[in-house]
């Protein structure tokens, strides 16, 4: 497990701070204290729970361009350093598992690995929602130069909110744009990202995603700091 720390910190140092060694730290910590939550006390288990914690945001599409990269790093960094096979192939299947959730709702392949699979994907969106998924929203926003909000730009819903929108969309940065809400010279259908928009795009629906009953009694707590917060800011910005 320290060799994986050492190569993700180095990994993670290319990132703004919204998906930096901080967020993956806190993601193990909280994936880990969900498993014991949810009944996990074998040490092999917990260990592909941190280890998949570990490895979760592994070159991002978000910052890679590539949908694949983490993927094939991952499984090329497990091979080369000669981990233990039993931990490489539920780690490496953890990692196709993920794209496979992500993309079409898939799940695992038995029920062990589905209560480890859940625990790490609650504590991956559970950082994405309450003070600190506030806080990680505007740095990631910022860092890309994302409007705070534009009262014009509506929130996407429906088919403008596809996976395949999104990652295009987020692939453009959100930099720039039109008053329509498309960046200007980006290509057909890239639109600029406004950071209040997020919340109602995604990160509301969170707490609705939850795999796990431990993720998803912290989830309604997060949520309903968002939604305080949503209405501050609603209410500052209109005076």
């Amino acid at each position: 497990v320290n060799k994986v720390e050492a190569w993700v910190k180095r990994e993670m140092s290319r990132n703004d701070p919204s998906h930096d060694w901080w967020h993956v730290h806190r993601v193990r910590v909280l994936a880990l204290t969900l498993a014991r939550e949810e009944g996990v006390t074998e040490d092999v288990a917990l260990e592909i729970v941190e280890v998949a914690a570990l490895l979760h945001d592994v070159r991002d599409y978000k910052y890679s361009g590539s949908e694949n990269a983490g993927a094939l790093a991952v499984r090329s960094w497990l091979q080369a350093n000669s981990m233990r096979y039993s931990l490489w192939e539920d780690v490496n299947w953890y990692v196709d598992a993920i794209v496979l959730i992500e993309k079409h709702g898939a799940y695992a392949r038995s029920a062990s690995l589905r209560v480890l699979c859940g625990c790490v994907q609650d504590a991956d969106r559970l950082d994405a929602m309450g003070a600190i998924g506030i806080a990680r929203t505007f740095s990631y926003g910022g860092a890309r130069g994302s409007p705070m909000h534009d009262p014009g730009i509506s929130p996407r819903e429906g088919d403008d909110l596809t996976r395949e929108r999104y990652v295009a969309d987020a692939a453009h940065g959100g930099q720039g744009g039109s008053s329509k809400g498309f960046k200007a010279g980006a290509g057909a259908g890239a639109r600029v990202n406004t950071t209040i928009n997020h919340f109602h795009e995604k990160l509301l629906k969170l707490a609705g995603m939850m795999k796990t009953a431990s993720g998803y009694r912290r989830a309604m707590v997060r949520h309903d700091t968002m939604t305080r917060f949503l209405e501050d800011f609603e209410f500052e910005w209109n005076g």
